[in-house]
């Protein structure tokens, strides 16, 4: 079930960053890496 959970906050995450300016070109572009950037 924890997988499911992670997934789940892990979209939530990524719908989050994409209305960030500077994290949806990086986040499009590079992935979960993308991400990681936006996070820090």
């Amino acid at each position: 079930m924890q997988r499911v959970e992670s997934l789940v906050q892990e979209s939530v995450d990524t719908a989050r960053c994409a209305k960030l300016p500077e994290c949806s070109l990086q986040g499009k572009r590079s992935g979960p890496m993308g991400l990681a950037l936006c996070h820090k």
